[in-house]
């Protein structure tokens, strides 16, 4: 009867869990990410040129994705956020699916894997980057797949498994440049832990399925004449953006406000991510060896999770919250097997309190999940009527830092054409623009495209 009941008990709590952060997503705050993303994926449909026309800092392949959306919401903003949601929802999904399968490859059994999901839903910062419109969505869903993937294969080779896993991180790859220190740590894992005749073909598979998928963006990028754009806005851009700390804050000075601020939130993840890294590289140590256990090789390609997770953190002086889900995921997918090893160690005569325990976990993280979403499911309203509403404040001359998903339900007075970034964004890309106008970073004809754009800024008054 016990085994019955946990599967029940775990499956109801994830069920619920799912559908309560699926109607959070409708409700919770819209965020300027949301707008902001909707925006360029709008005017792009409309037939205006990325990186000639509308300015960004990242690569195209996402407001591609967003194209069908917004033509669907016939320009109303509200909808379009609302069908965008749904998308990043379904997204979250596959990554959820992908996070319980790296629990299992840790060596978590059938059902204590399902707590891996159930925890990612309760920790306030994961569930808000799970429904927000941002690249990151899809890219974390293809990513945490293709980490899946490959840790299923160095635990027990499959045929075929170094090439999907490369493909999925290719592809997620191409949607956010960020998950690059992630495949490449994660592909050398795979080769390292390979038994020696698998080694090479491992190597060549993974390494080929993780270009085609770039290779194949970048020769559209080429084919149509905007490769060097996209080169310098999503990569030499974008890397001056996050280069350069806030005025009066230090980088270490933002890790501690955010470390603060996630122990405050979610104790967890301030036990279990050290523990858990801890944990890792411990049951990775050995895992080159012919004999060494399929859960220890398994660790070794989920070590580059938070390893590349910390590469990445370390490389910015923006530390915003999106980049602490790589520590918060690693610390969801072992927080089953962490559990697990304590209750299995147990004696046999405590057998009740095996399961009074993982019936504790259930709970706990049951009343964790829902405590995340309360807010917006009790006290918000829909993201669609607060986008309606924030457009409303904004004709009215409200100053309101979101972006109209449709040019048309902007003030004209507000809006800015080519660089329609708005307040301290705007400021700070201006500011980019000049440092390396004044380093003579920008390649001429970009600068004789968008000097017109930054050069009154530059060492002149803060523009608004």
């Amino acid at each position: 009867m016990a085994r019955p009941l946990l599967a029940i008990v775990t499956v109801a709590t994830l069920v619920l869990l799912v559908g309560v952060t699926w109607l959070a997503g409708q409700r919770a705050e819209v965020h300027v990410d949301d707008t902001e993303h909707l925006h360029v994926a709008a005017r792009l449909a409309a037939g205006e040129r990325l990186y000639v026309d509308v300015f960004q800092k990242q690569a195209g392949p996402f407001w591609q994705l967003l194209g069908p959306v917004v033509r669907a919401a016939d320009g109303d903003g509200g909808r379009a956020l609302a069908l965008a949601r749904s998308g990043a929802a379904a997204c979250a999904l596959v990554g959820l699916a992908a996070l319980a399968a790296l629990a299992r490859a840790l060596g978590a059994s059938r059902w204590a894997a399902l707590g891996a999901p159930a925890l990612a839903l309760a920790s306030p910062n994961l569930a808000r980057m799970l429904v927000i419109v941002r690249p990151d969505a899809p890219m974390w869903a293809l990513a945490l797949a293709g980490l899946a993937v490959l840790a299923r294969h160095a635990a027990a080779p499959t045929r075929g498994g170094a090439v999907v896993g490369g493909a999925l991180l290719g592809l997620a790859a191409v949607l956010l440049w960020k998950v690059l220190p992630l495949a490449a740590l994660a592909g050398v894992a795979v080769v390292a832990v390979a038994p020696p005749g698998r080694r090479r073909r491992d190597a060549l598979g993974f390494g080929v399925a993780l270009a085609a998928p770039i290779a194949a963006w970048a020769l559209a990028e080429a084919a149509s004449g905007r490769l060097p754009l996209a080169w310098f806005f999503a990569g030499r851009f974008n890397a001056a953006f996050y280069a350069q700390g806030a005025a009066g804050d230090s980088w270490t000075g933002l890790v501690r406000v955010a470390l603060a601020e996630i122990a405050r939130v979610e104790p967890w993840l301030a036990l279990l991510a050290p523990a858990g890294l801890a944990w890792l590289a411990w049951r990775a140590s050995g895992a080159w060896r012919p004999d060494a256990a399929s859960p220890a090789r398994a660790a070794a390609v989920v070590l580059a999770l938070p390893l590349a997770g910390a590469a990445v953190l370390a490389g910015t002086a923006l530390p915003f919250e999106s980049y602490f889900v790589p520590l918060e995921v690693t610390g969801a997918a072992l927080a089953p097997v962490l559990v697990q090893g304590v209750v299995r160690a147990l004696p046999p005569a405590a057998q009740p309190a095996r399961r009074l325990a993982v019936g504790g976990v259930a709970t706990v993280a049951l009343v964790l999940g829902v405590a995340a979403h309360l807010d917006a499911l009790t006290l918000t309203p829909p993201a669609a009527r607060q986008y309606a509403a924030l457009m409303a404040f904004e004709a009215k001359g409200a100053e309101v830092r979101h972006y109209p998903v449709f040019p048309s339900e902007s003030s004209p007075a507000r809006y800015h054409r080519r660089l329609w970034y708005r307040g301290p964004m705007r400021q700070r890309a201006l500011e980019t623009f000049c440092r390396l106008d004044a380093s003579g970073s920008i390649p001429a004809s970009i600068r004789e495209s968008w000097n017109g754009e930054y050069a009154a800024s530059c060492g002149g008054p803060e523009v608004r």
